[in-house]
């Protein structure tokens, strides 16, 4: 994906390919430096990614990017509980480190879960990694119904733990997130002009409001219809999304 984006200084468009960072730093063609932040979460990013994977109809792609958002949401919720209990985010980056296997993050993940709110939900992460991994490592097609169907249970579960367990101020987290990864770039890369932005697709702190994974895709596909998103700045361009 190559969002459309401006140069700060000269106000002429820039080049980015999105990958999975969330800090770009960018010349443009006159030779100005910028320092681009996406201010979306990796979690959110990737089910935006499992989104367009499935009205493209590639179902086995959706599977993986939902899944794919799904684990860095596990990684959002273990570093922001360790910064509410007042952890130094050097310390969480390092505990970070030693969790390098999908085993361990599951492990601490529901370890905290359990502190929080005792609330997890054993057989649907059993029903997702299962999928997952028929998908990824047994070549299994999904169908349509299938994909949807587990690209909602993905929805659910990272919307529900999140509001679940951050009732009282559910945006202040998403932003206190952002905020440290934001000082954490100024003490130390802090050279160029910078500017943040959001992705469309799912934004936790507004999908309080979407009741319904249905009514998610029934919006992204608008605004894919719509607006000159940066999901249609491709090297495709033979998609048709008013076909959608």
């Amino acid at each position: 994906m190559h969002p459309s984006i401006s140069c700060r200084t000269c106000d002429k468009s820039l080049n980015i390919e999105l990958t999975d960072k969330r800090l770009y730093e960018i010349k443009c063609e006159d030779g100005h430096w910028n320092t681009i932040i996406i201010q979306s979460h990796l979690f959110e990013l990737f089910f935006d990614l499992g989104c367009f994977a499935y009205f493209e109809g590639y179902y086995r792609e959706a599977v993986f990017n939902f899944y794919s958002a799904l684990e860095h949401f596990r990684e959002f919720f273990i570093k922001t509980i360790l910064n509410k209990r007042n952890i130094s985010l050097k310390k969480v980056n390092s505990l970070w480190k030693t969790l390098n296997t999908s085993e361990r993050q599951l492990g601490a993940y529901n370890l905290l879960l359990t502190l929080e709110s005792n609330s997890i939900n054993g057989s649907k992460q059993q029903e997702a990694s299962k999928t997952r991994n028929e998908v990824i490592h047994k070549g299994k097609i999904p169908t349509t119904d299938e994909a949807f169907a587990f690209g909602e249970n993905i929805f659910e579960e990272i919307k529900n733990t999140y509001f679940l367990n951050f009732q009282k101020d559910p945006a202040k987290n998403l932003t206190n997130e952002f905020e440290t990864f934001l000082e954490d770039y100024r003490e130390n890369h802090n050279k160029y002009l910078t500017q943040t932005i959001y992705t469309y697709g799912f934004q936790l702190a507004r999908s309080q409001k979407i009741q319904i994974f249905e009514e998610h895709l029934s919006n992204f596909k608008i605004y894919l219809k719509t607006e000159n998103s940066w999901y249609r700045q491709r090297n495709d361009k033979n998609i048709n999304y008013q076909s959608l």
